[in-house]
């Protein structure tokens, strides 16, 4: 992760005098949406960890004058789940153009980017562990977000860059007995099988859990809004009025990326930033035994 101080020191100020800078995160929005502001920064691994051993163990090491404020994590953690809504907003603005297009310009393809499970695929996931389908990169279970008990309205979802405040009238949530992500194992495609046996390790698909991805429920209603949105350009989401149970939609959302696929839009950054949040909040990560001794400058 890039930490710059957050602002270049003036000309007039000394080295040696009390003059602060504090490191705030920069280049974890999209570009298209905030830019880079900053040449010289700090870098470090991305685990809420690390900014904790920054903090204890860094003082000694940091520039002089460069102060660390107390909600810096919760900051980083904050931008990493915006950048995920920001590469869904992409992705939906280019299958929208693409649908825009008249339709004999349009490619007419086979493969999808984004669909709903239906209710006996994600039953059998659940019950074998297994994902069987070669091409999904990610999977994302989603309920449906429930009402406000006070007010009796929905969150109103936000893709905001400033800190969301709870509201303290709202109860607060109940610890999340699920965990935020789950490696499963995917089959392979028919042609790959048995030749890299023994070489590669076997491909697994990354499972989230949206309630624990994403606690604010103004963050999870806007990923909830995104992902809709994209069903509505891909067709997915609808089903015969007679359709039985098991053929229903379930709420997992599964992504897919082929040689097909990526010639309407690229799921890739949707699948890199959900990572990084994953990376991000993993507390079985050993950071500890991965820092390394002083912080080192590099100018991009």
């Amino acid at each position: 992760m890039r930490l710059p101080p957050s602002l270049p020191r003036p000309k007039w100020v000394r080295k040696g005098s009390d003059t602060k800078q504090t490191l705030v995160p920069d280049g974890l929005q999209h570009p298209k949406f905030t830019a880079r502001k900053s040449d010289k920064s700090n870098y470090l691994l991305c685990n809420r960890a690390s900014v904790a051993i920054l903090t204890e163990y860094g003082g000694s090491k940091r520039r002089a004058g460069t102060n660390i404020y107390p909600l810096l994590a919760d900051h980083i953690a904050h931008l990493l789940r915006l950048r995920v809504l920001q590469e869904l907003e992409l992705l939906a603005d280019k299958l929208q153009t693409l649908l825009n297009k008249p339709k004999q310009l349009q490619p007419k393809l086979n493969s999808r980017v984004i669909r709903r499970l239906t209710r006996a695929e994600w039953n059998n996931l659940r019950t074998e562990g297994i994902v069987p389908y070669p091409n999904a990169i990610a999977i994302i279970v989603l309920p449906p977000l429930r009402k406000d008990p006070i007010t009796k309205q929905p969150p109103k979802p936000s893709m905001s860059a400033a800190p969301l405040v709870p509201d303290p009238a709202t109860p607060k949530p109940r610890p999340f007995s699920l965990p935020l992500c789950t490696m499963h194992p995917v089959v392979p495609y028919p042609w790959a099988r048995g030749q890299c046996e023994g070489i590669l390790p076997a491909a697994q698909v990354p499972l989230y859990n949206g309630v624990a991805l994403f606690p604010l429920p103004s963050q999870r209603a806007a990923l909830h809004a995104l992902l809709t949105r994209l069903l509505g350009f891909e067709r997915a989401s609808r089903h015969e009025v007679n359709a039985r149970d098991d053929t229903r939609a379930s709420h997992a959302f599964l992504l897919t990326s082929d040689v097909e696929s990526v010639l309407r839009g690229d799921v890739a950054a949707v699948a890199i930033a959900l990572w990084r949040v994953k990376m991000f909040e993993d507390a079985e990560e050993d950071v500890a035994s991965q820092s390394t001794l002083g912080w080192e400058h590099s100018r991009r």
